[in-house]
């Protein structure tokens, strides 16, 4: 995420579970995924958890 975003992303990772509860980019930064710029909402928040789900625990998609 660091390099999608362009500098350090915050991350909040409670020690008992070791997953990522809060991310944030830096300011003026975005964290990029691969949607395409038409995609909807939804779409892109998908986009999203498939690049980096596996931060939060989320290993699939569905």
């Amino acid at each position: 995420m660091n390099l999608s975003a362009g500098g350090t992303v915050q991350v909040t990772q409670p020690p008992v579970t070791g997953l990522a509860t809060f991310v944030a980019a830096p300011p003026g930064k975005t964290i990029q995924t691969f949607a395409k710029r038409s995609a909807l909402p939804t779409e892109r928040g998908l986009d999203f958890l498939e690049t980096y789900g596996s931060a939060f625990g989320i290993s699939a998609r569905n």
